[in-house]
C-alpha cells in the first residue's frame, strides 16, 4: 500500500511551479501532526509494530516542501527516510517559477498550445504527462511490497496514481482537487 500525502501549503499564489521550490507556509512540525491526525482515519499501525498494516518506511520528493515535512514525520515515527526523485513534481521546465501573468504576457503562444494539449504536450523544457506517469509506475513498482509506505509528494504525483490505480483519466483527476496533508491510499497490483 502507498500512502500518497502532498505537502503542505506553499506560498507561491499566481506562480508556475513543479520542480521550483517555493516555501513552506506552516512550520514543518505544524504540518507532520496534521498528517499523524490524518493517518489515524486509515487502516494502519503508526508508530511501530511489526504486523502488515505498520508503516515501514517513508519516501519523499526531492522537494524542500516535501523534504521538511518528510524528515519530521519519520523522525517522530522512527522509520527511515529514502529520497527518490521519481515522486517529484511534473516539471514545467522554462517555466518554472514564473508569474501566469508573465507567461500569459510573453509566453502566450506557447502557453495557449500548452493549454490546448496538455494531455499530450510538455511546457518548453518540461515533461508531459507520459513521461510522469512512467516515473511514478516505476517509483511504485519498487515500493516495498512487506507494508504500508508513505509517500511525501506533490498534487501531480497523487492525480498520476489516481489515473494508474483508480480506473480513472486525466480529464477526471484534474477535475478533482488535491488537498495538501491528507493520506489517499492506493493498492497497486501486481
Amino acid at each position: 500500500m502507498i500512502i500518497a500525502i502532498r505537502h503542505g501549503p506553499v506560498a507561491a499564489d499566481g506562480i508556475c511551479y513543479g520542480r521550483w521550490n517555493p516555501p513552506l507556509v506552516n512550520l514543518p512540525k505544524d504540518d507532520t501532526n496534521t498528517i499523524l491526525h490524518g493517518l489515524a482515519d486509515l487502516p494502519v499501525v503508526v508508530g511501530g509494530g511489526s504486523t502488515d498494516r505498520s508503516i515501514v518506511r517513508i519516501v519523499t520528493s526531492p522537494a524542500d516542501r516535501c523534504r521538511l515535512i518528510a524528515a519530521q514525520l519519520a523522525t517522530r515515527l522512527g522509520l527511515d527516510l529514502h529520497e527518490d526523485e521519481r515522486i517529484a513534481e511534473l516539471s514545467m521546465g522554462a517555466w518554472e517559477g514564473r508569474p501566469w501573468t508573465w507567461l500569459e504576457q510573453h509566453d502566450g503562444e506557447r502557453l495557449r498550445l500548452w493549454m490546448e494539449q496538455w494531455q499530450t504536450a510538455a511546457p518548453p523544457g518540461g515533461e508531459s504527462l507520459t513521461g510522469l506517469e512512467s516515473r511514478v509506475q516505476a517509483a511504485s513498482d519498487a515500493t516495498d511490497t512487506h507494508g504500508p509506505v508513505i509517500w511525501i509528494t506533490h498534487a501531480g504525483v497523487i492525480r498520476t496514481l489516481r489515473v494508474l490505480f483508480q480506473a480513472t483519466d486525466w480529464p477526471t483527476v484534474m477535475n478533482s482537487r488535491v488537498a495538501h496533508l491528507v493520506p489517499e491510499a492506493f493498492c497497486p497490483t501486481g
